[in-house]
């Protein structure tokens, strides 16, 4: 009686440790996952931010309703630029979108998200 209470034990612990396992590793993948699109959509909004007429820079701002809807934060704020496009509320959209992103923004200042960065001589 002994060994099949111990045998018993042993599996359902096996069972549950790897059940923990797998949810704990899924919900970490979906964080993963998630952070790393919203981070791709940011890099290719800025990487085209000098060209908003551009299928680039439309592109990301599409993208962003996708993996942005969940936050209310930035969803409010990409409607206030869409609404009205100015660079202050690009540059408060860029740095709203970082900051979900789980990217530090105390560096980025509006002169540097205004500021084109081509070093091409004409």
């Amino acid at each position: 009686m002994d060994l099949i209470v111990i045998v018993t034990t042993a599996l359902i612990s096996a069972l549950a440790s790897g059940l923990v396992g797998v949810l704990l590793s899924t919900a970490y993948y979906r964080r993963h996952e998630r952070r790393r699109q919203r981070y791709e959509t940011l890099r290719h909004l800025m990487a085209n931010r000098f060209d908003v007429m551009g299928d680039g820079f439309s592109q990301g701002l599409n993208e962003s309703m996708v993996t942005y809807a969940d936050s209310p934060r930035t969803m409010a704020v990409l409607r206030k630029f869409l609404r009205n496009r100015t660079n202050q509320g690009l540059s408060t959209l860029l740095r709203t979108m970082a900051s979900e992103a789980g990217l530090p923004t105390k560096n980025l200042d509006d002169e540097m998200l205004q500021t084109a960065f081509n070093l091409r001589q004409p």
